[in-house]
């Protein structure tokens, strides 16, 4: 067309030439006019879309009238048809320029297709809208290992890729191998504008490497910049002719000029090019079954290297994937848009429109397609091959292409009606080819194309075979191991038939002992086992509860109260009655058998006696430490004795408490006490030298608690751990706990004081005497702090092995302080796994390291405590964020949210968590309000919040604490709506941080809730009265003066819709409840923040919670502070002001109608919202800056009489 235009303007070319440049002129005119029109309303836009469709007609007529006219041939009528085509085609939004024109994304199909390049490949499949782009830009992208870069400088290479240099190269180096300094620098060549190059791992092949520019580029474009790009992705190795050749099926490869120019058509440019009966559409069905066993990559075949057996089957398919179709259900949750035919493209490269991209990562599914592409590709061995590259590989046309259209399927199954759907060596699978392929292919192609193909035949059959060789062998050795392991089996076995034929032998025992009669303990009925360990303040309470469960006085008092009592176990005829009888007797079993010990038969027989009495029963020593000591098969053995005097099911009624003594030093400096003073209160060694006793680790399990936990989680027992630091915390005496928390006796529950010692003051100041912890006297220590500190360290990350413990349903903890913050860290971080010896072992290093090694020693216990612990989320885990806005019911959500959260259900409802770190000091409803508040804050002076970083990292970790114990978390504020009044850079920074405390993987679990208040007029003013009356300057300032400020208010407040869109935008689900649907439907907020949102179970007649049933008043106060307060101020404005303000606020809503259509959007009870949404269609989009200015304009009338 250009040059044809030229020549007529130089007097030259042929009447039918003329005549066909005045119809290009003529719509080179109508172009400019409209580009001037493109501003119109509503209305002239319909009339120039029929002047429009007129002026196609009359285009259409005039060239026929030509063809008559002229008397052209059939030929020269086939061109001028084809040029009218293209003049339709350019549409109104042409424009000028040397570049070839990009096309993006609409819904209308591509008319009249050329039936041999749709079946090849290189049809269009969809235009993609009527404004066109000049390619300016063509991105480069390389996957670069150890392959020389030479050739790209060859042959015109870069010439070919900036079309004659009419568009700039940029070219990005994805370096894999550590061969920077080979990169050649292109920069030199004009052509070239930039050059990158990003090292990476070597894993994924060439797919991870495109999948880690395509998440990056998408990230930093906007559709705008991306627009004028086109991006050609392509391997290191040489594009040569023989290199293709070797592919199934293949003919030859495209030349850089043919992928360029199919992009920057809209299309997706496959570097290979299917031999002429084959099209690189896929049966999806067929496609879907490929699989692969194993891989040899095909440089390493082209350069004669078929060795098999390199990489194992186990290696090669990790995941065990079944095929294609299972690896994009398990690993990407996504399938191929077409049901019936699928491109696929071979060889690693292809060239795509940049804004096909950028618009792709936009989309919800799509944008988190790519982004898991990239994860499943990255966690391949260094140098290895996977079978999840060969499915991306077959992936990538499928997710970057158009799927064909309704149309064009029709077309592809006429083409290959009657023809093969072809499995080609197990890698090509699927692929159609042509009826009659001699319409398409000359003999002699198909017969070099039959040769070339039984040379690669032969190559992979004698590769095949290798492999299977390889096979055999692995499968010998999986033979051997499988014998290995039933052999232990076989071992397992036995030991668990001896320990049940031990039982059975003991249970019989107790039979003949008297429990033959089956007893039914009463409801009250108990057991309680105080376990230690040493040095805890055991010795304490077991005085406490020997009081308690002895004491004539407290007792005969208890007993008026309550049915039933306390007995201290201690059986008369071993020794008198004390404290510690139960721990002699322990310490006992430590040196005599089951059968050889008579006082087991006396314990029996006494606990016996006091349980079918009635009696809870009260017990323990801190001798029970041994059940975890070095020797584990003396260890159970213990354990075993210990528990031999209990009743049957003995596991239903008794709670195991243990304590925990922190800081952890502490503990073990006690037990240097115990274990090394003298008798007259002097130490006989120093602290060093106790710590460098080799013997030391035999014992340690002394001061091992959470290891005792497990023991008797193991044996089926509730475990109740009791924090000591709390006691201090909450300033609580040792005794209130034993009797209230753990004895639960009938307490006053302000002062945790038991009723029956309300009036014996005698009995309570001895029992708090009986409760002080002896301080640990630091003399003879030879010890400096930082070696404390650092010993200190290691004990919490010893403790960190045993945190699974921390999600047992029979695990509890009392009092908690200290304990939680370790298990914080425990949870954020993963621990060492190491034994008690490998722990003494490092305390050695520690004394024995010079100052700067010990500061290294530190820091090596802390990084290992900081990676990253991989948490698999319970099924049905979930994560609830509200975000407001101001004045739209968001306090109330919270204050539901904290209700259902802190309130004790029974096991079978959902457990909730309302996330209020302890460290920042705010709890309640409005704790989570420091996270956005101290984000916003960060640098402004005068403000009381921790730096940012700080208080992210924080929350941080309470989350992941709270999400790894497989609770539910729900937490939010109104005060995250300003993100909505910051520009997109900003917006984008803010959020960041907010979402950057979530667990990996948040857009799966998380629900982001904003709320929707209409009237939006009675939300504005909301906002007036929470403003003014916060602050006393604006005190009595009228809704007016409001409005008109200098000051501009922020509309953000009550920015519900692009609240919403943000966090759309990042792949979050989001629901928005409209507020006057709650109304319209007669239901309680908290109903549905309860039953529709946290999902909890409720009744399906009245709809109340299931866990709220029992908890009137706690309903009470949930409605009362529902209720909203009505507005009785004098605006000063009148009805039709207020009126055409609230309108004004809808056409802003509609500025987000697409968020409406949106994928990851719900509506909850719409009423309002909806017929919003319903009137937006008719409305003009505005900002936010033109409805601040309509509304002061609105105001600022005089007033109406």
């Amino acid at each position: 067309m250009k040059f044809l235009k030229k020549r007529s303007r130089n007097g030259h070319g042929s009447k039918q030439e003329q005549v066909v440049l005045e119809l290009y002129d003529e719509k080179e005119r109508t172009n400019k006019m409209g580009s001037s029109r493109r501003e119109e309303p509503i209305e002239m836009k319909r009339i120039r879309n029929k002047s429009s469709a007129m002026r196609s007609i009359r285009i259409k007529s005039r060239v026929k009238n030509i063809y008559f006219l002229l008397g052209c041939s059939a030929v020269t009528f086939v061109l001028l048809q084809m040029m009218m085509h293209m003049i339709m085609f350019i549409g109104d939004n042409s424009v000028k320029g040397d570049a070839v024109n990009l096309i993006e994304l609409d819904s209308e199909p591509n008319v009249n297709p050329d039936i041999k390049l749709l079946w090849s490949g290189e049809e269009i499949v969809r235009y993609e809208s009527k404004k066109r782009h000049m390619i300016r830009t063509i991105e480069l992208v390389v996957a670069y290992c150890n392959s020389s870069l030479e050739w790209v400088q060859q042959d015109d290479f870069l010439g070919k890729i900036s079309m004659k240099g009419s568009a700039t190269v940029k070219i990005t180096i994805i370096s894999k191998c550590d061969m920077d300094s080979h990169v050649p620098d292109f920069t030199k060549d004009a052509r070239v504008s930039e050059l990158s190059i990003i090292p990476v791992e070597n894993v994924g092949g060439c797919d991870y490497a495109y999948s880690y520019f395509i998440n990056r580029y998408a990230a930093t474009h906007s559709l705008n910049e991306a627009g004028s790009s086109v991006i050609l992705f392509i391997k290191d190795t040489p594009r040569t002719e023989d290199y293709f050749k070797r592919m199934p099926f293949h003919e030859k490869f495209r030349s850089i000029d043919e992928m360029v120019n199919i992009a920057s058509r809209g299309g997706f440019g496959c570097g290979t090019k299917p031999d002429c009966d084959k099209s690189p559409y896929h049966s999806t069905n067929d496609l879907m079954k490929f699989t692969m066993e194993a891989y040899v990559r095909q440089t390493e075949l082209n350069k004669g290297y078929h060795k098999a057996g390199e990489q194992s089957s186990a290696d090669f398919n990790v995941h065990e994937y079944q095929n294609l179709e299972d690896f994009q259900k398990r690993a990407l949750d996504w399938t191929y848009a077409s049901e019936d035919h699928v491109y696929v493209c071979y060889g690693g490269s292809f060239a795509v429109p940049a804004s096909r991209i950028v618009r792709l990562s936009r989309r919800p599914t799509e944008g988190r397609v790519l982004r898991d592409l990239e994860n499943v590709l990255s966690r391949g061995t260094i140098g290895g091959t996977t079978v999840e590259e060969h499915y991306v590989e077959r992936t990538w046309a499928g997710l970057l292409s158009h799927a064909l259209t309704n149309d064009q399927t029709k077309i592809i199954e006429e083409i290959s009606k009657g023809g093969d759907v072809n499995t080609i060596h197990d890698s090509v699978v699927g692929i159609l080819s042509v009826r009659n392929h001699n319409n398409t292919c000359t003999k002699e192609q198909v017969k070099v194309l039959i040769h070339e193909q039984e040379k690669t035949d032969a190559l992979r059959r004698k590769h095949k075979e290798q492999l299977r060789l390889a096979k055999a062998e692995r499968k010998a050795g999986v033979a051997a191991a499988k014998a290995e392991r039933e052999a232990n089996v076989a071992t397992k076995k036995i030991k668990r038939e001896a320990r049940e034929a031990k039982t059975k032998a003991e249970n019989e025992v107790a039979k003949s002992r008297g429990f033959l009669k089956r007893y039914e303990p009463n409801k009250a009925q108990q057991i309680i086992l105080f376990a230690g360990p040493h040095r805890s303040a055991s010795t304490s309470m077991q005085r406490i509860a020997f009081i308690l469960g002895s004491d004539k006085v407290y007792t005969q008092e208890k007993t008026k109260k309550q049915k039933g009592n306390w007995t201290w176990l201690s059986p008369p005829e071993v020794v008198p009655s004390t404290p510690k009888s139960f721990e002699f007797w322990l310490r006992s079993l430590r040196f005599n058998n089951l059968s050889e010990n008579t006082e087991i038969m006396i314990y029996f027989n006494e606990l016996r006696k006091r349980w079918r009495s009635g009696n809870s029963i009260i017990m323990g020593g801190e001798d029970l430490d041994s059940c975890v000591g070095v020797n584990a098969t003396k260890s159970e053995d213990y354990l075993d004795n210990a528990l031999s005097i209990m009743p049957p099911r003995y596991e239903k009624y008794t709670t195991v408490v243990i304590n925990y003594r922190s800081p952890r030093i502490e503990q073990l400096k006690s037990l240097w006490k115990e274990v090394d003073y003298d008798l007259d209160g002097s130490a006989s060694r120093t602290f060093y030298d106790f710590l460098m006793d080799p013997n030391l680790s035999q014992r340690l399990h002394m001061i091992d608690a959470l290891q005792m936990a497990a023991k008797f989680l193991e044996r089926g027992l509730r475990v109740s751990l009791l924090d000591l630091s709390g006691l201090e915390k909450n300033k609580i005496e040792l005794f209130q706990v034993v009797a209230c928390e753990i004895m639960k006796e009938e307490c006053n529950y302000r002062k945790k004081m038991p009723l029956a010692l309300r009036n014996k003051s005698e009995i309570v100041e001895e029992l708090k005497e009986r409760a002080n912890v002896r301080t640990t006297i630091n003399e003879k220590m030879n010890v400096t702090q930082a070696q404390l500190d650092a010993i200190d360290l290691s004990l919490r990350t010893y403790d960190c092995n045993y945190k699974s413990i921390f999600l047992h349903k029979n695990f509890q903890v009392l009092q908690s302080h200290n304990f939680h913050k370790i298990m914080r860290d425990c949870f954020v971080g993963v621990p060492t796994a190491t034994d008690r010896g490998g722990m003494h072992q490092s305390w050695i290093k520690i004394l024995t390291s010079s100052t700067e090694e010990l500061a290294e020693e530190k820091l090596a216990i802390a990084a290992q405590r900081q990676i990253g612990y991989s948490y698999e989320p319970a099924l049905g885990q979930q994560i609830v964020l509200l975000a407001g806005p101001h004045k739209a019911g968001s306090t109330t959500a919270q204050n539901i949210a904290l209700s259902l959260a802190t309130l004790k259900k029974p096991t079978y409802h959902e457990r909730w968590n309302w996330i209020a770190p302890p460290d920042l000091g705010r709890q309640g409803k409005k704790a989570f309000a420091y996270l956005p508040l101290a984000i916003r804050m960060e640098g402004i002076e005068g403000q009381n919040y921790k730096p940012r970083e700080e208080t992210v990292e924080i929350f941080r970790k309470e989350v992941s604490y709270h999400w790894q114990s497989g609770n539910n978390l729900i937490m939010g504020s109104e005060e995250i709506d300003h993100i909505a009044g910051a520009d997109e850079f900003k917006a984008k920074a803010l959020l960041d941080d907010i979402l950057s405390i979530l667990p990996s993987n948040y857009e799966k679990f998380t629900n982001v809730i904003v709320n929707y208040r209409a009237p939006k007029i009675k939300h504005l003013i909301s906002v007036w009265k929470q403003v003014t009356q916060s602050h006393p300057v604006l005190h009595g300032q009228t809704f007016k003066d409001f409005i008109l400020s200098d000051d501009e208010f922020e509309l953000a407040v009550m920015d519900s819709m692009r609240l919403a869109k943000l966090f759309l935008d990042r792949g979050l689900k989001v629901t928005l409840l409209d507020l006057s649907g709650l109304k319209k439907d007669n239901i309680e907020m908290y109903k549905v923040m309860a039953c529709e949102i946290m999902k909890e179970k409720c009744d399906p007649v009245t709809g109340i919670p299931l866990s709220l049933v029992n908890h009137p008043k706690m309903i009470k106060n949930i409605e009362r502070d529902a209720n909203t307060r009505k507005l009785r101020d004098q605006l000063g404005t009148s009805q039709a002001q207020l009126d055409s303000m609230d309108w004004a606020l809808k056409m802003y809503d509609c500025s987000y109608k697409d968020v409406f259509k949106h994928d990851n959007f719900t509506v909850l009870h719409s009423n309002d919202f909806g017929k919003h949404m319903e009137e937006c269609d008719a409305l003009p989009a505005v900002n936010m800056k033109d409805t601040l200015a309509s509304l002061k304009k609105i105001i600022g009338r005089t007033r109406s009489v």
